[in-house]
């Protein structure tokens, strides 16, 4: 999948750090990644910023990455878990009550970034609290959880990309959607990393406060996904049913697209919504909500299993799906496919066999 980057092993990190999260199917089981990426990875440290590497292991597993003796020896799995926690555990500030997002560099606005993606994050403090009874990253965990609830949605429960802290007094100081069309704009795929991220904090913890927030989320996009369940990459930008005026606060200077053109979808954002909608399905309490779930996510993976959206073997730079978006607001990434795509997919997929199971 990464051929067409023609990128060095370093770059290769940076793009798994910030793209990939490896998280299914280590229950006990002995697989083969490139050990040669993991042992590099280790040496180098995993860098905590955005998208981090997730790995998903159950805390009853005593579970190891087997490779060829003669190449890598044996790599324990747990060592780079707890690791990775540790990274992650230590940008979490008690003054902000969340996890910051990325330092500060030359030309940044910002102070302490959050973005909504680090939702997903939360999932490795769970893991590794589990498995290392560690119950000091079950709190930090939650306390974000905690923090983004309170200060990244809007009343709706359509959801910021970034909120700004002042981090000497916890005051958020500005609310941005900046990979979304506008900051009063729902960028569709951070609504999906709200969805996933708190169904997942409820699977979790038992904590009723984050499946009622994961249901709220449900409900809003159940009002705007198109007939085929595929979202726009933003759902207020020009050109939706719910579109804002084109000059609304922070959109961007030039912008890509001209009246009566179709606009954009996300199938990355609609992968993660499918395998949210299957997670919820299991999860609620109510009966008819899991069963409207269990729809929607059937009608997202049929759509994104269909001519428009799946490649071809061999085609696509050799990824699955296609018409992705990265970041229009920078015009990069736009209908392109995308890693995290293709991996939500695949974990929907199997989610949902297993739940006909």
């Amino acid at each position: 999948n990464y051929r067409h980057h023609n990128a060095s092993i370093s770059k290769l990190i940076q793009i798994i750090e910030e793209y990939i999260i490896i998280k299914e199917h280590l229950r006990g089981q002995k697989i083969k990644p490139s050990i040669n990426l993991l042992l590099k990875m280790r040496d180098v440290g995993v860098k905590v910023s955005g998208l981090i590497m997730l790995f998903r292991i159950s805390a009853h597993s005593d579970a190891e990455v087997s490779a060829e003796p003669a190449d890598y020896g044996r790599v324990n799995i747990l060592s780079l878990i707890e690791a990775a926690s540790e990274r992650l555990a230590a940008r979490f500030s008690p003054v902000t009550g969340v996890t910051k997002s990325w330092n500060k560099k030359d030309g940044d606005d910002w102070s302490y970034p959050v973005i909504i993606d680090n939702m997903m994050n939360l999932e490795l403090l769970e893991d590794a609290s589990k498995l290392f009874s560690r119950p000091e990253l079950d709190t930090i965990a939650r306390i974000h959880a905690n923090t983004t609830m309170s200060n990244h949605f809007r009343s709706d429960y359509t959801c910021y990309h970034l909120l700004d802290y002042n981090p000497e007094t916890g005051e958020v100081i500005k609310k941005q959607t900046v990979q979304g069309y506008a900051d009063e704009t729902c960028w569709s795929r951070g609504e999906s990393w709200a969805l996933y991220g708190f169904a997942m904090m409820y699977r979790e913890t038992g904590d009723e406060a984050y499946l009622a927030q994961a249901e709220k989320v449900a409900a809003y996009l159940f009002t705007v996904l198109p007939e085929d369940g595929i979202p726009y990459w933003d759902f207020n930008a020009p050109g939706t049913p719910s579109a804002l005026p084109a000059d609304a606060s922070g959109c961007p200077d030039n912008y890509a697209w001209t009246e009566g053109d179709p606009v954009k979808r996300d199938a990355s954002a609609a992968a993660v919504m499918a395998s949210a909608f299957v997670e919820l399905s299991r999860l609620t309490k109510d009966a008819v909500k899991a069963e409207d779930y269990k729809a929607m996510a059937e009608k997202i993976l049929r759509t994104l299993s269909s001519d428009e959206y799946l490649a071809n073997p061999g085609e696509n730079g050799c990824f699955l799906l296609k018409h992705s978006v990265g970041n229009f607001h920078a015009g990069k990434e736009v209908d392109v496919p995308l890693t995290y795509a293709d991996y939500y997919y695949l974990e929907a997929l199997v989610k949902y066999a297993n739940l006909q199971q």
